[in-house]
């Protein structure tokens, strides 16, 4: 009947049990930071930054090692060919200036090589409070993960964007095509 969804219930209710779950999920991460960040002294917080050490390979890992192994696995895996094969290549002319534009479409609205825009996006994005959760399950150096967590939550900012133009523009795909500043903004 109409106004029926897939499970026999009526439509309204499923967009209200998205968001129902997605308000809990939220509440629930806030939770977890909040209780993992507060069993950290401040002063063991701060001392985390005084060595540099930690925090550097922490970054280097993060944001140099971690994003060329994914683009390494783009390349390995040709994850910007996917869907290619049926692909439809469409050249429209301007009959007034001239200009060429190329489109690349996929039948059933798909998007070539968004398995590698996924996998860099995956790859180059900071750490988050997970890790804190593990470290506290594990009783490792809590401090210098919530350090490392901020540290990369802010670097993220500048280096998701960055990363992201290096190695897809390194993929020399012409069908990817991210817009870096919404990013930047989308992210901060």
């Amino acid at each position: 009947p109409a106004g029926r969804g897939r499970s026999g219930g009526v439509q309204i209710f499923e967009p209200m049990a998205n968001v129902a779950v997605s308000v809990v999920s939220y509440i629930l991460l806030f939770i977890l930071i909040s209780g993992l960040a507060g069993t950290v002294e401040f002063h063991e917080f701060k001392k985390q930054f005084k060595d540099k050490l930690p925090i550097m390979v922490g970054f280097c890992g993060q944001f140099v090692l971690l994003p060329f192994l994914g683009f390494c696995s783009v390349m390995i895996f040709g994850l910007t060919e996917l869907g290619k094969e049926d692909a439809q290549t469409v050249v429209a002319v301007n009959a007034t200036t001239g200009n060429t534009t190329t489109t690349v479409t996929v039948p059933d609205g798909g998007v070539v090589g968004i398995e590698a825009v996924i996998l860099m996006m995956t790859t180059s994005s900071p750490g988050g409070s997970y890790s804190n959760w593990w470290c506290f399950i594990f009783n490792a150096d809590l401090a210098l993960s919530v350090a490392m967590t901020t540290v990369s939550s802010i670097s993220s900012v500048f280096m998701l964007p960055l990363n992201l133009a290096i190695y897809l523009n390194a993929t020399n795909s012409d069908s990817i095509d991210i817009e870096y500043g919404p990013l930047s903004i989308a992210v901060a």
